[in-house]
């Protein structure tokens, strides 16, 4: 099998990694879905693997979300980053989106948003 894509997948819960695994797989089976429970294991994933898309949690302990989000930008800026919360608070999303994500999905996740940002961003 030839791996069209890989995508990092970094939450703190080991259940929401396998959800969106899971999800990812129904989407396309051949995508390499990498996960992190960190915002440090994903910025160390990123500079080793390169994923096409990462869908990163914004709330987890120690570096959270946005601010992996900024360094990665800031190192990698075409890269393509989803941000996923349980909470839709203005000024995450604000601040999520002027750092440069992509787009932003709440939990609990659908397996047709999760397909529409896979679609969208591995066109």
């Amino acid at each position: 099998m030839i791996l069209i894509a890989k995508i990092l997948v970094v939450d703190d819960s080991i259940l929401m990694t396998s959800i969106l695994r899971n999800f990812i797989h129904r989407t396309d089976p051949a995508i390499d879905v990498i996960e992190a429970h960190t915002g440090e294991e994903a910025l160390g994933l990123f500079e080793k693997e390169r994923p096409a898309l990462v869908f990163l949690d914004i709330r987890m302990p120690g570096i959270d979300g946005l601010e992996a989000l900024e360094r990665l930008m800031k190192l990698y800026p075409l890269a393509k980053i989803v941000m996923c919360t349980s909470v839709k608070e203005d000024a995450l999303v604000a601040r999520a989106t002027s750092a440069g994500a992509v787009g932003y999905i709440l939990k609990p996740f659908r397996q047709e948003q999760i397909e529409e940002m896979v679609k969208k961003n591995l066109a």
